[in-house]
């Protein structure tokens, strides 16, 4: 009786160290990529926003993401989106509202970096940046006024 309740009592640490380190997962998600970014297709002028407001515990390496997207300077309606989390490589795949499919890996800096993949025309290199809250309204606002956007680099 008390070797199975040792084992039972194992299980259970078990257990909650894997939930605690799931948990810890998502937290740091969230704090890595709940925001505003900035998104820049390869040859396009005018730039798109992604806002990821949301992260949930999904099955395995994979995170759905509440998230909208479109024009920077237009609608955003909401998307199909995920993180997948593969020990220390992270990257996002995106179904826009007219099928088109971003997959983008993060690189070191933090940067998405990958492919914009329309329903019809050529597959584009596609970039996000993050961008604060607090930059969010300057750059919407240079958007609708034409000027090129363009964020500092990070010291």
């Amino acid at each position: 009786m008390t070797k199975a309740i040792s084992l039972f009592v194992a299980a259970l640490m078990s257990f909650a160290a894997a939930l605690a380190h799931a948990q810890a997962s998502l937290a740091q998600l969230k704090a890595e990529l709940v925001s505003a970014w900035v998104v820049t297709v390869d040859g396009e002028a005018r730039k798109r926003l992604l806002r990821i407001s949301g992260i949930e515990q999904g099955d395995n390496e994979r995170f759905p993401l509440t998230a909208t997207y479109g024009w920077i300077d237009g609608s955003k309606p909401s998307v199909r989106a995920e993180i997948v989390q593969s020990g220390k490589d992270r990257a996002l795949n995106l179904t826009t509202g007219s099928s088109s499919k971003i997959v983008a890996t993060q690189n070191a800096e933090g940067v998405f970096v990958g492919t914009f993949a329309p329903t019809s025309g050529p597959v584009k290199p596609i970039r996000l940046v993050r961008i604060s809250d607090d930059e969010l309204p300057k750059i919407l606002a240079e958007a609708q006024a034409g000027v090129p956007i363009v964020k500092p680099a990070e010291s």
